[in-house]
């Protein structure tokens, strides 16, 4: 009897599941992964707009879209080659099929006149150029500091919309 207990205790023992090696059977691996990634769209031979990134890690066959898991930083050109705005942040993903690129954790948004928007998720629509958010911002100016709540602006971050305003904000009396 007492042997028959100790095979069956061996065999309990000696007889386990791997869990860790299970969950990875449902794990997604990336098709690409490029270091030093560097995109340059164009129009009729004029550059729109750049991204890079020090990687881009892109998954196919799931919503078919890149990451950018160490940041990226993205600038918009005017038709004479100069940049207009710049984009950055610490992680992003770039969805192929809705042409849309979502910018979060440390997004800094800066136009050619210096203004800096500061927030911590924002979306970029490449077909309609428009970056929003519904989170917290703040733009600081020279001789302003905004915050609000949601936002909205061109992609050359010219003129916006800012929701539930509150900060320092110079009028002038004229």
């Amino acid at each position: 009897m007492f042997r028959f207990i100790f095979i069956l205790f061996y065999f309990l023992v000696s007889c386990s599941v791997d869990y860790s090696q299970k969950n990875n059977l449902n794990k997604v691996y990336p098709s690409e992964e490029i270091k030093d990634f560097v995109l340059n769209y164009t129009d009729s031979g004029r550059l729109v707009f750049k991204i890079q990134s020090p990687l881009a890690v892109y998954y196919e066959n799931r919503e078919d879209f890149s990451d950018f898991p160490k940041g990226l930083k993205l600038m918009l050109y005017n038709y004479d080659n100069k940049v207009v705005s710049t984009v950055s942040s610490s992680y992003a993903r770039l969805y192929d099929n809705n042409n849309k690129v979502d910018l979060s954790d440390s997004v800094v948004l800066i136009n050619q006149n210096n203004h800096k928007l500061l927030t911590e998720h924002i979306v970029w629509d490449i077909e309609s150029e428009v970056l929003s958010t519904n989170e917290n911002v703040t733009i600081i100016t020279e001789n302003e500091i905004i915050h609000g709540e949601g936002f909205v602006t061109s992609n050359k971050f010219k003129t916006y919309q800012i929701k539930n305003i509150k900060g320092i904000i110079n009028i002038d009396d004229e």
